[in-house]
């Protein structure tokens, strides 16, 4: 397995899936989560209005794109309100993510970080914790770290907290993770 770091956004990834956050007290969705859902004219804050979605804390919906967007699925991972976000949170984000995908048995997806820029916590240290969490997940099984093909989605904002947060998740697994930014 590599990490792949991508700048853009979910328009621009060629990817079989995307893997985003989103919260409870955040109407309509913001971030990439929003970007989908205006993709999606709406489904997403459709569905929140009906009460069928919550952002309940690691609530779990796949929803199909049916050609919105280049990839064909989004696995949306609840996480409570923004306002609870601590860097636990977002490591068991990572987890959920890696734990959902894996069960799912996708090999071509993307990840973000949630709520990088819209929190008060540091953004190396929160793109740490979700790799950390993705990592600890996929590496129940070691077949599993050779089949999968992550993504690391972020926006150009956000470019240098996601290099020094990978590097310090590299530092953690003594390096053994490449990391390649893609173009």
């Amino acid at each position: 397995m590599a990490i792949r770091i991508k700048t853009g956004t979910p328009d621009e990834l060629h990817r079989d899936a995307l893997a985003l956050g989103y919260f409870a007290d955040e109407r309509p969705p913001r971030g990439f989560a929003g970007l989908a859902d205006w993709r999606l004219n709406g489904a997403l804050s459709r569905q929140i209005a009906d009460g069928r979605l919550t952002g309940g804390y690691l609530e779990k919906v796949l929803i199909a794109t049916d050609g919105r967007l280049p990839c064909s699925r989004i696995l949306l991972l609840g996480l409570g309100n923004l306002a609870d976000l601590t860097y636990d949170t977002l490591y068991a984000a990572g987890y959920a993510f890696a734990e959902t995908i894996g069960t799912l048995k996708w090999n071509d997806f993307a990840f973000e970080i949630p709520a990088v820029g819209r929190s008060p916590l540091e953004g190396p240290i929160m793109v740490e914790a979700v790799t950390t969490g993705f990592f600890d997940a996929f590496s129940k099984d070691v077949r599993d770290l050779e089949t999968v093909s992550p993504v690391l989605l972020i926006g150009e904002a956000m470019k240098e907290a996601a290099v020094a947060g990978v590097e310090r998740f590299r530092k953690n697994t003594r390096d053994i993770i490449p990391v390649e930014f893609e173009a």
